[in-house]
């Protein structure tokens, strides 16, 4: 606009200099000749003040430049005298104008979207005439077609109780308004996880009277929130608990640090609770602390599952403790037996010249070995039991021999302390059905020989019978004895690893503790149980075995039992043939070689000795181009340089049909599998059993032509 000068007449310097001297040259008017224009003393006056009020706004508006870049917020200002608008670089940015040409008052206005413009109009008019200031949040479409929400302020310039101007702040606050937005969405979601959530939350000012209390909170304490608000830990708990509470309150806001307490024994209408109680210090915005917030959890429930876990790990570590001790007595007791008589064997003396006296000595031997051999034995099979390794097989098992066969191996064991052992069938049996031979007879003998062992008078029984049970048939074997019998406690432990009934009876009557676990998961693994069906102190027990029924194709059923002639055969068979041919055995070591080439020498056949697979390789060549071919190759399946394994592969893949036995010290079924897989045809387990070995080699002896094994030549 235009600020009106009323002139009165020409030139006087005087004026003009002193109109300069107070900074007003600006509004000076020179005339023709270039002289000054005299002006009235009032027009000077208000051409100052103009002035004055101008320079002062230009130097606002610089700091606000300076300042509005780093804020954010613009800056703007109307001098009505002037009508000029002016505005910060800030103020330029958002509405997305190029400086520094500034709108006019109606094109900033024509920057708000169509329904704000009578708004922000209507807010100026009333800040230019009656000083009244506005804060508003309008939206506005930029130069550019951005749309915005802008927060926009405006403040009216007084001076002499007149309005002479209006500036303000120019804000865009798009982004703020979307969180806030987001906030508001957020804080309902998170109240509603507040009262969702299982642990109680709560938050409490400086006194500890509650400010929050959810509804997990009141569920613990049995009251309404509504009851609650107002009253601290006093009104809810006894004074010594509520003490415990309001001293970690304070605890937490003296340091100012969020904590974590156990809350122990806390009365609650579930009775005395535990909590894990997580509280942190509350501030306003000028960082005082007003109050705390908390989280509780009832953690009662782990505290005592982590007791009980505590009592079973300390249970566990007595019970591993007692089993390596009585390992140690296990594993030492028979050594000490096996060494001191060998070398009571080697003196020269009346007790190693004695024939009964040195059978004595043998039969000590061999027992104690018997009893080493289970200990490892029950060791090794808990271990590949555990690790998920030991495999059972469902094949034709012969159930009536495989029922002879532990009693009349179990028979001697029962007369040596005088004890019956009898053996009777309940209902109609298959002489065959479909399971793991191996393993019903590992279980069979380990059920009757504990029965055996803790038993001193009496009777061993065991009977087996089919029984129906839900839709389908069982195999139902129980071993009854007359022995000690169990209490309830000892019941306990039976089918513990690394533990008999108690440390007394490991005392008295020996063994690993592990006999029964092997049993239960032997019997698990073939589809069926292994429990104790009653027990009486000083009466006896009796186990149950019980297995899936399946009867082999073409079985026959028995009702009676007799002794098999299968076992009368085979036993006859075994003592009336002597061996006859040539057998190689490949074999690296020595102590073994001796055992083996005696045995075998001994019933009658001639052995030659290879002490690892590639030896044996060349003597088999050797052999057959003299046409002098072995009737039978035994190999140990681990030798150096070519192992059994290699060896049987290498033949059969020449084309050699020899008869190959695999002497092994692994009895697993996987291990008799790799044998069988690499060409051999059958298989010893190391210890040797003599008879075992003398029936195999009987076995496949006969099988062999002479002069039906030839080698072709090789580079070994």
């Amino acid at each position: 606009g235009l600020v009106v000068i009323l002139l009165t007449d020409l030139g006087d310097e005087d004026i003009a200099i002193t109109a300069l001297q107070k900074g007003a040259a600006n509004y000076l008017l020179k005339d023709s000749n270039g002289g000054y224009l005299k002006l009235l003393p009032s027009c000077v006056e208000m051409t100052m003040r103009n002035f004055q009020a101008e320079t002062s706004l230009e130097n606002a508006l610089g700091l606000l430049d300076r300042t509005g870049e780093l804020a954010r917020v613009g800056g703007w200002s109307v001098n009505l005298q002037t009508m000029k608008l002016s505005c910060t670089r800030e103020t330029f940015r958002i509405a997305e104008i190029d400086p520094p040409v500034a709108p006019t008052i109606e094109e900033g206005i024509q920057l708000f979207a169509p329904e704000a413009q009578p708004v922000i109009a209507a807010a100026i008019q009333a800040a230019i005439d009656t000083g009244t200031p506005y804060d508003l949040e309008l939206p506005l479409v930029t130069r550019k077609g951005r749309h915005l929400l802008v927060r926009t302020q405006g403040f009216a310039d007084i001076q002499d109780g007149k309005v002479v101007g209006i500036y303000g702040a120019f804000q865009d606050i798009t982004e703020r308004k979307q969180a806030e937005e987001v906030l508001h969405q957020n804080q309902a979601m998170l109240l509603a996880l507040v009262e969702a959530t299982s642990d109680a939350i709560f938050v409490k000012d400086r006194q500890g009277c509650y400010l929050l209390f959810n509804s997990a909170a009141s569920r613990f304490v049995g009251k309404p929130a509504k009851e609650v608000l107002g009253h601290d830990d006093t009104y809810l708990f006894p004074p010594e608990q509520a003490r415990q509470l309001m001293d970690n309150d304070q605890t937490v806001m003296a340091s100012g640090r969020i904590q974590t307490y156990e809350e122990t024994d806390i009365t609650t209408p579930f009775g005395a609770t535990t909590f894990l109680a997580t509280k942190g210090p509350m501030r306003d915005k000028h960082g005082e602390i007003i109050g705390l917030f908390g989280i509780s959890r009832d953690i009662t429930d782990r505290k005592k599952a982590e007791q009980s876990l505590h009592q079973a790990h300390a249970l566990a570590d007595r019970a591993k403790s007692e089993f390596l001790a009585n390992m140690s007595h296990e594993i030492r007791t028979p050594l000490t037996a096996i060494l001191g008589f060998a070398d009571i064997l080697g003196d020269d003396d009346p007790i190693s010249q004695s024939a009964e006296k040195r059978m004595q000595i043998v039969d000590t031997i061999k027992n104690a070995g018997s009893h080493l051999l289970t200990v490892v034995n029950d060791i090794l099979d808990l271990s590949k039991i555990e690790a998920g390794k030991l495999i059972v097989e469902k094949v034709d098992t012969p159930l009536v021999n495989v029922l002879y066969e532990v009693e009349r191996l179990m028979h001697p064991s029962a007369a040596d302390k005088g004890l019956r052992l009898t053996m009777t069938i309940t209902s109609p049996l298959s002489e065959r059905i479909l399971s793991d031979p191996t393993r019903l007879r590992q279980i069979l003998m380990n059920l009757v020989g504990n029965a055996i062992k803790f038993t001193d008078q009496g009777v061993v029984s065991i009977a087996a019978g089919v029984e129906k049970q839900e839709q389908d048939l069982q195999l139902v074997i129980d071993v009854t004895d007359t022995g000690a019998g169990l209490t309830p406690q000892q019941v306990q432990l039976l089918f513990s690893a690394f533990g008999q009934a108690d440390s007394s009876m490991t005392r008295r009557y020996g063994g690993t503790g592990l006999g029964l676990v092997i049993c239960r998961r032997l019997a698990n693994l073939l589809g069926g149980n292994v429990t104790l069906l009653h027990s009486k102190i000083g009466e006896g027990s009796c186990f149950r075995v019980v297995l899936p029924y399946e009867p082999a194709d073409g079985t026959k059923i028995i009702n009676t039992l007799s002794t098999p002639k299968t076992i009368e055969e085979r036993v006859a068979k075994v003592e009336a043939s002597p061996l006859r041919g040539r057998i190689l055995l490949a074999e690296d070591g020595l102590d073994n070689q001796r055992l083996i080439a005696f045995l075998i020498r001994k019933a009658g056949a001639s052995l030659d000795l290879a002490d690892n697979g590639r030896i044996a390789l060349r003597m088999l060549e050797q052999a057959d181009a003299d046409a002098r071919p072995y009737d039978m190759l035994l190999t140990d399946m681990q030798m150096p340089e070519m192992d059994g394994y290699q060896l049987a592969r290498t033949l059969r893949g020449r084309g050699s049909k020899i008869p190959i036995v695999a002497l092994t010290a692994h009895a697993m079924t996987d291990d008799r599998d790799k044998c069988l897989v690499a060409g051999c045809d059958d298989y010893v387990t190391k210890p040797i059993n003599k008879d075992q070995l003398i029936e195999k080699c009987a076995k496949w002896m006969s099988h062999a032509g002479s002069g039906t094994q030839t080698l072709p030549p090789s580079s070994w």
